[in-house]
């Protein structure tokens, strides 16, 4: 398989013909998988460094790969590729499944701290899964319906079928659509649950209070909280830019903190603001760092941080 044409894979830039080509080769194969991983990491280095330089690395990835040709020359491209997930540089993800190939078999996603990974399904329907999330689904869609298990935040572009409905199940949420794009945010250690359509028509159940169901129109979403539902407009669409690696705020600075908290997975302890509360908005690019984020903020809105890597936490005064 060419190397060029599973970058475009990777990149969701192939037409849907030649996706479910590549794709069936992957499942073919164990050997396959790992070739298309280890392309994918070695393309990602690239995407993380110096934007500048962008085209340049990714080509040097890419001809650095084909040069593996001797383990002796692989393995000193493994250990490149450690030093750089330790630093938290790369983009990677774990395929959690056997290369079973047949229709009951279950695959497994999950997406490390501060990263998001997008995957194409084998309907045709595209996914994005955001940090510490994680998502199953089945080598083939063969029943009545297109089923997949969501733990966290994905995004999803579902390929329409009005014979079979695609369903995205949570521990006590169901979200089902025939051919749509929404956003469902659900993780396991809070009980906020929310759904955003972007356009199309989706269903959304709650199975722990006697399959209560909300339907939602374009540009609405639906939460769910200990307080029960509520159906708001969705304010911008901003902030599901999290799949285009881009962190979008626009609530009170505490609000940020504790996003930044819950994406990098690291506590922030907020001793004292200058100002009260000021109110933030902005985008920032999830490439350039919690550092780098801090930094701007800090010269916007007037505190000072102390990064204690001894406690593991960011301290705000």
């Amino acid at each position: 398989m060419n190397n060029d044409l599973l970058i475009a894979y990777y990149k969701g830039e192939v037409p849907e013909a030649e996706a479910r080509r590549i794709t069936e080769w992957l499942m073919a194969d164990k050997e396959h998988e790992q070739y298309y991983l280890r392309l994918c990491r070695l393309f990602e280095i690239s995407y993380w460094m110096d934007g500048e330089r962008k085209p340049e690395r990714e080509a040097l990835a890419k001809k650095r790969f084909r040069l593996t040709g001797t383990w002796q020359h692989y393995a000193r491209v493994v250990s490149q590729l450690a030093a750089v997930f330790v630093l938290g540089m790369a983009v990677h993800f774990f395929l959690n499944h056997s290369m079973n190939t047949a229709p009951e078999a279950v695959h497994e996603i999950e997406v490390p701290t501060g990263q998001h990974v997008q995957l194409l399904l084998a309907d045709g329907s595209k996914v994005w899964l955001n940090s510490k999330s994680s998502l199953s689904f089945p080598a083939a869609f063969n029943g009545k319906e297109r089923r997949v298990k969501l733990e966290g935040e994905g995004f999803f572009e579902v390929k329409a079928d009005a014979e079979r409905p695609f369903i995205v199940s949570t521990d006590h949420y169901e979200v089902k659509a025939l051919g749509t794009a929404f956003n469902v945010c659900g993780y396991e250690d809070t009980l906020h649950f929310e759904t955003a359509l972007l356009h199309g028509k989706v269903e959304v159940k709650n199975l722990t209070e006697q399959g209560q169901t909300v339907t939602l129109a374009p540009h609405e979403r639906a939460i769910a909280d200990s307080h029960g539902w509520k159906v708001k407009p969705i304010e911008s669409v901003n902030h599901y830019l999290w799949r285009e690696g881009i962190l979008y705020f626009n609530e009170p600075l505490t609000e940020v903190f504790e996003k930044l908290s819950d994406f990098y997975d690291i506590p922030f302890e907020v001793k004292e603001l200058k100002q009260k509360a000021p109110f933030c908005t902005g985008k920032f690019r999830t490439k350039d760092g919690l550092e780098h984020i801090l930094r701007v903020l800090k010269e916007t809105h007037h505190f000072d941080y102390y990064m204690d890597t001894e406690n593991k936490k960011i301290l705000i005064f």
